[in-house]
């Protein structure tokens, strides 16, 4: 996870617009939960529909946002600043519709996302 900004260091500034997805985006609390407690004041909020329209609005300028690292590296013209913890890690989890077929090759691929039960024995 990393914070993105048209310029340099934006944990530094006093202040700050926002640019980010509409509301109950998970990324968006987080921005909102590291600025508030770097003590920053949240100007604005930009709010867009796109990670295209969002990096494309950072590198103007307009504001400061966070994204997955590997999406960000493929802006040349972003400044990355990495996350310290405890912000840095996303729960990422697989999904699919509820109702779809479980196939074979579908529980096979469950199975191996999930981790081994631990060993009683030891």
């Amino acid at each position: 996870m990393a914070l993105i900004s048209g310029y340099g260091d934006s944990l530094k500034a006093a202040s700050c617009t926002v640019v980010a997805f509409k509301n109950g985006c998970y990324y968006r609390k987080v921005l909102i939960k590291v600025l508030n407690d770097y003590q920053l004041t949240i100007d604005r909020i930009i709010n867009v529909d796109s990670p295209q329209s969002l990096m494309h609005c950072v590198s103007a300028g307009m504001g400061v946002s966070i994204m997955p690292l590997i999406l960000a590296d493929t802006a040349d013209d972003l400044h990355i600043t990495s996350l310290p913890e405890p912000y840095a890690g996303v729960e990422t989890v697989f999904i699919t519709r509820k109702t779809a077929p479980q196939t074979a090759a579908l529980s096979r691929f469950s199975e191996m996302l999930t981790p081994p039960a631990p060993n009683k024995n030891r």
